[in-house]
C-alpha cells in the first residue's frame, strides 16, 4: 500500500497511531469513524443568538473530529439569525455543514442538548449553557447562568467544549461529558457561575483586523468573527494573510472549508468567505517575517494564528497597537492546550522561552512507535514517514476555543474591559485557566464601530 502523503493525513485520526493504540493508519481513521453523538435542538434556540452560535459551531467542528458522524434533532424546522447561517432552517443549516437532520437520536451515542430542553438521563448527555461572556456544558438540566448582556463568540465556546466533552468522552475520558465545566470570556480565571464573570455590555467592535496565518488556528479566528454582531459588515475591513494553498489534511482542523476549497489559496477561500458576509478584505500572500511592518492604511490589531515560533517571534517588531497570538499543543496528548499571548506586554514576542524551545523530534517518535516502524518497512520511505510523524495531531474544536478567547481579548480592549497578557488552559479540565494580567496594556488605538 502506498504511503499516505502528509497533505492527505487526517490529523485528529493521527493521535490513535501517536498512542500507539492502532498498527497502521488506515486502523485509525476506522477507529474515529466509530465515533458518533447526536444534538437536540430546544425550541428556544429560534430566539437565541448565543445557542445559534453554539448550534453551528458544534455542526461545523463536530463531524471533522467524530467521523462517524453528528446527528440533529428537535426543533430543526426553527429558521436561524446567526451570520453563518442566517435565514436558514436548523435542518438545513447542518446539513450544509455536513451533519444529519433526524426525527430522533440513537440512544447508543452521546447526545448535545442546546435550550431549556431536557431528554431522559443517560450517560454521556451534556446540556449547553451560555450566559454573557460565559460558555460551557453541564450534565444537569437545572444548571442556570444569569442572564447577562450577550456575547456572540461564548456561545461558540460552549459549542465547541460541548464537541470537546463528547469527544473525550468517546475517547475514554472518563470525566469528560460527566461534569459541569465552562470558563468566562471575560475574566477566564473566575469561576465562570458567577456573575460577575458574565462580563459587560458590548458597546462597540473592532472595524479593522488583520488576520496573521489562516491554517486551523486562523480559521477559526474568521469563522469567530463572522459570528460578531456588526450592524453593517460592509463598513468592516479584514486583512488576511498566508502563503498555503488548502488540502485535504486541512479538512479536520479547518472551520471554512467548503466544497470548491482544495487546491484554493487560504487567503482567497477566507476573504470570499467573510466577503460572503459582506465584510471587505485584502490579501497579502507573503511570509510573516522580520521586515513586515504595518502600514498607514493597514489594521493595527491582529489576531496571529501561525504554527511555527519563528513567525511568532517577530510580532513584536509589526508595530501593531496590538496582537494577540494562540498556540496549541500539538502532540498526541498535548493537542487540547491553549496558549494566548498578547502585545505589547512586559516582554517582546523575541523573548518568550516557549518560543525559543526546539521542536519535538519527528526521528524520536519513528524509533519507538510500532505503526511508523510498520510504514518504513512497507514502503521503504523513511522521509515520508518522517514527514507524518511530523505533524500536528489537531482538530477544529481546540481552534474554536482559541479563537473565542482572541476575539474576546480584542472585545474586551474596545470596551475598556480586563487585559491579560498570558491565558493558558487545557480542555482537559476547562475550568481551570491560568492568567497574567497585562499591565503594559495600553488604551485600544485600533478602529471600531458601534454596536
Amino acid at each position: 500500500m502506498p504511503l499516505i502523503r502528509r497533505d492527505d493525513l487526517n490529523r485528529i485520526a493521527k493521535a490513535a497511531v501517536d498512542r500507539g493504540e492502532v498498527a497502521a493508519y488506515e486502523e485509525a481513521l476506522e477507529l474515529f469513524r466509530s465515533y458518533r453523538f447526536g444534538v437536540y435542538v430546544g425550541d428556544d434556540v429560534e430566539h437565541d443568538p448565543q445557542l445559534q452560535a453554539a448550534l453551528v459551531t458544534i455542526a461545523n467542528a463536530g463531524p471533522r473530529a467524530c467521523l462517524g458522524g453528528v446527528d440533529v434533532a428537535g426543533a430543526t424546522g426553527a429558521v436561524l439569525d446567526v451570520p453563518w447561517a442566517k435565514d436558514a432552517t436548523v435542518a438545513d443549516a447542518v446539513a450544509h455543514l455536513g451533519c444529519n437532520a433526524v426525527d430522533e437520536l440513537s440512544a447508543a451515542h452521546p447526545v448535545v442538548v442546546l435550550g431549556t430542553a431536557a431528554i431522559p438521563a443517560a450517560d454521556g448527555v451534556v446540556y449547553v449553557r451560555v450566559g454573557g461572556w460565559r460558555g460551557g456544558v453541564t450534565t444537569d438540566p437545572s444548571f442556570a447562568l444569569s442572564p447577562s448582556p450577550p456575547f456572540a463568540p461564548a456561545g461558540s465556546l460552549a459549542g465547541a467544549i460541548a464537541v470537546s466533552e463528547v469527544f473525550q468522552h468517546l475517547r475514554g475520558n472518563e470525566i469528560a461529558g460527566r461534569r459541569t465545566t465552562g470558563f468566562s470570556l471575560w475574566q477566564p480565571d473566575l469561576d465562570w457561575a458567577t456573575d460577575e464573570a458574565g462580563g459587560g455590555a458590548l458597546q462597540y467592535l473592532p472595524s479593522s483586523l488583520s488576520l496573521l496565518g489562516l491554517g486551523h488556528l486562523g480559521q477559526a479566528n474568521a469563522w469567530t468573527v463572522g459570528l460578531l454582531p456588526y450592524p453593517d459588515p460592509t463598513s468592516v475591513k479584514v486583512m488576511v494573510q498566508d502563503t498555503d494553498k488548502i488540502v485535504p489534511a486541512n479538512e479536520a482542523t479547518s472551520m471554512l472549508l467548503d466544497d470548491d476549497a482544495i487546491g484554493e489559496m487560504k487567503t482567497r477561500l477566507v476573504a470570499r468567505r467573510l466577503e460572503g458576509l459582506g465584510f471587505q478584505t485584502r490579501l497579502t500572500e507573503r511570509l510573516f517575517d522580520e521586515h513586515q511592518r504595518v502600514q498607514a492604511t493597514e489594521p493595527t490589531v491582529a489576531l496571529a494564528g501561525f504554527d511555527n515560533p519563528q513567525a511568532r517571534r517577530q510580532l513584536s517588531d509589526g508595530r501593531f497597537s496590538l496582537v494577540v497570538d494562540a498556540g496549541l499543543g500539538g502532540g498526541p496528548e498535548s493537542y487540547l492546550d491553549i496558549m494566548l499571548h498578547s502585545f505589547p506586554a512586559s516582554r517582546r514576542s523575541s523573548e518568550i522561552e516557549l518560543w525559543k524551545a526546539r521542536p519535538r523530534s519527528a526521528q524520536a517518535l519513528v524509533d519507538s512507535n510500532h505503526a511508523y516502524q510498520q510504514m518504513v518497512d512497507e514502503t521503504g520511505d523513511e522521509c515520508g514517514v518522517l514527514e507524518i510523524a511530523g505533524a500536528s495531531v489537531a482538530t477544529a474544536f481546540v481552534g474554536c476555543v482559541a479563537a473565542a478567547l482572541s476575539v474576546a481579548e480584542v472585545c474586551r480592549a474596545v470596551v475598556g474591559g480586563p487585559q491579560y497578557e498570558v491565558i493558558d488552559l487545557s480542555l482537559k479540565n476547562p475550568s481551570r485557566v491560568r492568567v497574567v494580567e497585562n499591565a503594559a496594556a495600553v488604551p485600544y488605538a485600533g478602529a471600531y464601530v458601534g454596536v
